[in-house]
């Protein structure tokens, strides 16, 4: 406190003008710069956000789009399988394995059949659903009387 009073008015006023501006500089630099930094990178992660929400909305439109195209490309082809299936079943046909193509037709095989099930499982097809198979290959298996199949249908128009 000494030294405080050895000064002249002048001094001390000087020196409290020093600190209250010192005091001043340093609330800047400790809060309001950081604070004007954290409000311009918010600012920036705002910007990003609302890009990447109307992105993801774009891509959303376009998916609904894509799926309500791709469902009814589904359902024709569900379609073809369940009268394939159906049929199959009704004729005593044990189908192996069914494969769906991308252009949305269909391959059928059959491992043993006899042949005259298989025959009637194919005009069944026909006169019922109206579907005809578009590539069949058959071949002679080492029981009697009884086939190996391998069938393609095409995409019902």
């Amino acid at each position: 406190m000494e030294f405080w009073q050895n000064m002249t008015a002048r001094e001390r006023g000087l020196i409290s003008v020093a600190s209250v501006l010192t005091v001043i500089v340093a609330i800047y630099f400790a809060v309001v710069r950081p604070l004007e930094n954290y409000l311009a990178e918010s600012e920036r992660v705002f910007a990003r956000a609302q890009a990447t929400h109307a992105t993801v909305l774009k891509g959303a439109a376009e998916m609904k789009a894509l799926a309500a195209e791709n469902s009814e490309q589904v359902r024709e082809q569900e379609t073809l399988r369940v009268a394939v299936a159906k049929a199959a079943r009704e004729n005593g046909v044990s189908i192996s394995r069914l494969q769906p193509g991308a252009d949305g037709s269909l391959s059928v095989w059959v491992e043993s059949v006899p042949s005259a099930n298989m025959f009637h499982w194919i005009e069944a097809m026909g006169s019922r659903y109206g579907i005809a198979p578009e590539k069949v290959v058959a071949q002679k298996t080492m029981s009697a009387g009884r086939l190996r199949v391998q069938l393609q249908f095409a995409a019902q128009p």
